[in-house]
């Protein structure tokens, strides 16, 4: 709640301040609603939303850290608050779910069990409105759906802006009880068009035809006449875009053909040309492209007429065809690139299973991976950002998942896919399973006894009990020890020379006549065992440097074997105990120089740590933090507009002084934040003076 020392020369600093906000916040989407009041119209703004709040009067909770209580402290200023320190008690609705009505509305908010400090207690967060809920473990905000039906996705397959004539696929996804009907909708200034009425149909095309701002509408009901929706906004603009995909289908030459030659067809009279139809066109790096003149349900490709592929049925949508693997994909145009998500074992598998999720993208400069795993309890990140592509996913639960990869780069370009995966119950499988065997791969120590574990599942045949039988080649192809059935999961062998060996594991059921799985490992004996590669790359602060404020920290691994475990560290001291968690929130009590660490364990039992040195002041200067960079407000080591923009939001007192540093936004030099520290970095931007 300490927003800092704000010094405002003058009436004219705030009125410049706020008119400065309002011009950068100009693109927000706007609505107007009519209420009748005392018999005379009103129009009343309301910010159109992603998510619209649901639960009226509801802020929610997960708990998902083991609180045995949560309470919730909400306040607009020192004498405005819901009640004293630590607040109400909220609710446990089930499913770590805490929830309170709210029957005023509140600008800060903080979450605690009834105590305070490091562990205790969130930081300061701005409220985001009624119907949002927290995450404790991964300190975000997102929409709470409290209606048993559930809008699961909502996506277009062209990011806005784009230009008039472009196709767009609007695809949604959700779950409620029986048949799911879906109604899509786009709204602009002219009015509300519908696109296409309830029907068991989940996406549909959109043609712009005009330049504006639109609200694309999501209404969904199910059997039972329960009902859920949800928008987006998206621009259509003059600007330069990819060409419109629905009117484009291209073709991966990965079968290294001489020509590519595209045949399409709805019927024998309605074809886009006589066989073997028409030349495509080489845009480079093997991606051949043809333009339509209409629609086309099937399709064939070939090499004039040779080596052609089957009939297919065309998915439309800017999709392209692997002449060699049989597979269609999503061919990105953006800048951000994705250039394959994918999943192994594919879907359906069992709980405990190892999946090794991979990914590839192609942007500018660096770019950063995240996995994530929703399912009906919630959504679960598996790895935050990072530069590692792969990581590995060991689901618990029975269910069905819908995997995300985000990506983003160095010019803050960002992209995402996503996979629907089913992890079934294995309870009652008659065959056996290998759900996985440690180690799985890698570099093992000659002369040094191996330690083999396998996880295994099914069987429930016969008698019920699963059988393993271990077979340990050398690189010469020769079987090295005695391999036999037992009932032990572990096995322990000793590499005697150097060079790859190969171990088979065999599961058997007790119905021995067709119940077996085999799965074969490499391992390779060396002298000495080599660096894993494990690095700690990303290890930041985000928050005021200053006593008595609580900061975030956050670290992100790389290499070595998933999953990663973290471990922080304040002066030596462990502030937070290793976890899978990423992140760390610590309570500043102490003035001067101090060493943030974190610890990081791998998979495979490889270690790496990283340290940093902060600086903590006691509040003489803006904020209490060291400076940086000048005109930096944001901290992320370049001077741009948004800088500017912070600092009037600031002022206006939009955010806190734990969002920007106040060090670096004091443009002036004079120890103090005005609009006249906006001014200058935007000069400072337009060459208009140097520092």
């Amino acid at each position: 709640m300490n927003f800092g020392k704000r010094t405002i020369k003058s009436a004219l600093c705030i009125f410049l301040a706020v008119l400065l906000l309002i011009m950068s916040l100009s693109a927000l989407t706007v609505f107007a609603e009519v209420q009748e009041i005392g018999g005379s119209a009103v129009n009343i703004g309301e910010i159109d939303e992603d998510i619209a709040p649901v639960g009226s009067g509801y802020t929610y909770c997960r708990n998902n850290i083991g609180w045995s209580s949560v309470y919730v402290y909400a306040w607009n200023t020192d004498s405005d608050k819901l009640a004293e320190w630590p607040g109400k008690q909220m609710t446990n609705i089930g499913d770590n779910v805490w929830q309170y009505e709210l029957t005023k509305e509140f600008s800060s908010i903080i979450f605690n069990n009834g105590n305070g400090g490091n562990g205790n207690q969130t930081a300061d967060l701005q409220f985001p409105g009624v119907g949002q809920i927290y995450d404790l473990s991964k300190n975000s905000w997102s929409g709470y759906d409290t209606s048993s039906l559930t809008i699961d996705s909502f996506t277009t397959d062209k990011a806005s802006p784009q230009k008039p004539g472009t196709s767009i696929v609007i695809k949604a996804s959700a779950s409620g009880e029986g048949t799911v009907s879906y109604k899509f909708s786009v709204k602009s200034s002219s009015g509300t068009t519908v696109l296409k009425d309830y029907s068991t149909t989940s996406q549909v095309t959109w043609t712009p035809t005009a330049t504006g701002s639109y609200t694309l509408l999501l209404d969904v009901k199910d059997s039972k006449g329960n009902t859920n929706s949800k928008q987006l906004s998206y621009t259509i603009s003059d600007g330069s875009t990819p060409p419109p995909s629905s009117t484009v289908v291209y073709c991966k030459n990965s079968a290294n053909w001489s020509t590519v030659t595209v045949y399409a067809w709805n019927s024998e009279n309605d074809k886009n040309a006589n066989w073997p139809g028409e030349k495509m066109t080489n845009i480079g790096d093997d991606i051949w492209q043809y333009n339509y003149k209409k629609d086309f349900k099937n399709i064939i490709f070939s090499e004039n007429g040779n080596n052609q592929t089957s009939d297919l049925v065309f998915p439309g949508s800017g999709q392209i065809f692997d002449n060699a693997t049989g597979a269609w994909d999503v061919y990105d145009t953006s800048t951000l690139k994705i250039l394959g998500f994918s999943a192994d074992p594919e879907s359906p598998q069992y709980p405990g299973v190892d999946i090794t999720l991979k990914a590839n993208a192609t942007g500018e400069g660096t770019v950063s991976y995240k996995f994530s795993a929703k399912s009906s309890s919630g959504t679960q990140v598996i790895s935050d950002y990072s530069d590692s592509n792969e990581v590995v996913w060991t689901p618990s639960a029975v269910g069905t998942y819908t995997l995300t990869l985000d990506v983003k780069d160095s010019k803050n370009n960002t992209n995402s896919r996503t996979i629907t995966y089913k992890i079934e119950d294995d309870s009652q499988i008659a065959a056996p399973i290998i759900k996985s065997v440690t180690p799985g791969s890698g570099y093992i120590l000659k002369g040094s006894a191996c330690n083999i574990s396998v996880s295994a599942g099914g069987g429930h045949t016969g008698t019920n009990i699963l059988f393993y039988k271990y077979t340990v080649a050398d690189s010469n192809g020769k079987t090295v020890n005695v391999p036999y059935y037992t009932k032990n999961k572990t096995y322990k062998f000793t590499p005697t020379a150097l060079g790859t060996y190969t171990l088979t594991v065999s599961v058997q059921a007790s119905d021995v006549e067709n119940t077996t799985v085999v799965k074969e490992i490499q391992l390779e004996s060396v002298n000495s065992i080599p660096s894993s590669g494990l690095k700690v790359g990303t290890f930041t602060t985000s928050g005021t440097l200053k006593i008595g404020n609580t900061i975030e920290i956050k670290a992100a691994a790389s290499g070595g074997k998933t999953p990663y475990t973290y471990e922080f560290l304040f002066d030596g001291n462990v502030i937070k105990s290793s976890s899978s968690v990423s992140t760390c929130s610590y309570k500043l009590t102490e003035e001067g120089s101090h060493t943030l660490t974190v610890n990081v364990k791998d998979g495979a039992g490889d270690k790496a740590t990283k340290s940093m040195t902060i600086n903590v002041g006691n509040g003489s200067s803006p904020g209490g933090e060291t400076r940086t960079l000048k005109g930096d407000s944001d901290r992320n080591g370049t001077v741009e507009v948004v800088d500017a923009t912070m600092v009037q939001q600031y002022l206006a007192q939009l955010i806190g002084d734990s969002k920007l540093n106040l060090a670096n936004a004091d443009a002036d030099d004079d120890d103090t934040i005005t609009v006249v520290d906006a001014t200058y970095i935007q000069q400072y931007l337009a060459k208009l003076r140097k520092w």
